[in-house]
């Protein structure tokens, strides 16, 4: 039997059948014919008449024992079928087997739990030597005859719902000590769980910081090396006579370099903000002359590929302003040459702005870097600013200039805002904010 549902289970055990009879009567009046049976019962207990019980009243399920042998025999049938009972009557003499006493001593170690009430018209124990024999207890009442039939329901409600309520309590216990080892157990788990992601990230870690310092290493020597070979390659004149080609495959070969050694330096430069190596070093510059200077070395590129090329500074730009100027020109060199790199015809421009902010020492410098080349849809904008992300439907490209572009942006409190539109072109904005430099570049 569930512990949820109502035990309404009631043992009687009495050695004369009319008692169990009378209790019947009592306790589970099968319908209303059954209420002048109940009064004659009430008439035997107290030798007076009383009203019948109302037919609204709960019912018990009854079971009747004849001797205390006979109960045992039923508790522990009960109890292998998880059926208890939650009452027991049980009468003081039973002659000739086991008394009152000696019954319930046996019912309780087959099931301590049960309620009992003992029914005596006889002294055959005290008080003291019941107790004395049974111990003192909570489900243990004496119920003297005459009986009144309304103490004996009253008594069955009474303890029938004690016997429920103990069941629930202990059940909600059970329940509340489950959650706790489970909760015990998931604390267990999540902190065995955090312990291994925190030497899974110090492994990682320690790893990445090996692999970042063997990429540093390796990106700094060959970058070296490069830088060597691009400087004697400027250094080298071309031989007296030599043609055309030759001087195209000469130019070809000293920008090739060049571009190398940049990109060595992006790789580098990646990896040390990857790592937070990387620092800021501020300095009083020019945005006009660095954007200037930035347009002036890139105009011939775009050029030689038939595209316009224009440079726009307006007006308010402050005459110096505290910045980095080789990031800053290292953000814009690869935001042009994106440009023109996915621009086959038509132009590539560039604008810079200016604006105050609430606070009259900073400006919000906008450099801004239009192109009419192909574009890209808008769901894959985010894409182009992911390391060696190309987009070879368009001519492909390194897939790192936008990537270090970006970091460098971060890195400098600012961002890089994009928009495009497929078969009309792409805009890329370097927005900062920065002091205005107390004097101006010399």
């Amino acid at each position: 039997m569930s512990n949820r549902e109502t035990n309404r289970r009631v043992l009687l055990v009495d050695d004369n059948q009319a008692i169990h009879d009378d209790y019947r009567k009592i306790l589970a009046p099968a319908d209303a014919a059954q209420q002048a049976g109940l009064m004659d019962a009430r008439a035997a207990f107290l030798g007076a008449s009383s009203p019948a019980p109302q037919s609204t009243q709960p019912t018990f399920e009854i079971e009747s024992a004849l001797q205390g042998q006979a109960a045992y025999e039923l508790v522990r049938v009960a109890m292998g079928e998880g059926r208890p009972y939650a009452v027991a009557f049980v009468d003081m003499r039973m002659p000739p087997g086991w008394d009152g006493v000696e019954t319930i001593q046996k019912l309780w170690d087959l099931d301590p739990d049960l309620q009992v009430v003992i029914c005596t018209a006889f002294s055959d124990y005290s008080w003291e030597e019941t107790v004395s024999k049974l111990g003192v207890s909570d489900k243990l009442l004496i119920l003297k005859k005459p009986f009144d039939a309304i103490e004996i329901r009253q008594m069955a409600s009474s303890l029938v719902e004690k016997w429920n309520t103990t069941a629930r309590e202990r059940e909600l216990i059970e329940e509340l000590k489950r959650t706790e080892r489970e909760v015990r157990a998931y604390a267990t788990s999540l902190e065995t769980v955090n312990r291994a992601m925190v030497t899974s990230r110090a492994v990682a870690d320690r790893a990445a910081e090996s692999r970042n310092e063997l990429l540093s290493h390796l990106s700094n020597e060959v970058g070296v090396r490069l830088a060597e070979v691009a400087e004697k390659a400027h250094e080298l004149l071309p031989p007296e006579g030599a043609g055309k080609e030759y001087l195209e495959q000469f130019e070809t070969f000293v920008d090739a370099s060049t571009h190398l050694v940049r990109r060595i330096d992006e790789v580098l430069d990646m990896t040390n903000m990857e790592s937070g190596r990387a620092v800021v070093e501020l300095a009083p510059c020019s945005v006009a002359e660095l954007v200037t200077d930035v347009c002036d070395r890139l105009r011939p590129k775009a050029e030689a590929k038939g595209l316009e090329f224009s440079c726009e500074l307006a007006d308010c730009l402050p005459a110096s302003v505290m910045g980095e100027p080789e990031r800053i020109t290292q953000v814009l060199e690869n935001l042009i040459e994106n440009g023109i790199c996915f621009t086959q015809r038509g132009s590539v421009s560039v604008s810079v702005t200016s604006e105050h902010t609430t606070d009259t020492k900073h400006q919000r410098i906008s450099f801004e870097v239009c192109d009419t080349g192909a574009g890209i849809s808008k769901d894959r904008i985010n894409e182009l600013f992911e390391p060696l992300e190309r987009d070879e439907e368009h001519g492909g490209g390194s897939g790192f200039g936008l990537a270090i572009a970006q970091r460098i942006a971060y890195l400098l409190g600012g961002e890089i805002k994009a928009s495009s539109e497929e078969g009309v072109g792409s805009s890329f904005t370097l927005v900062l904010e920065l002091d205005v430099a107390d004097h101006v570049v010399a």
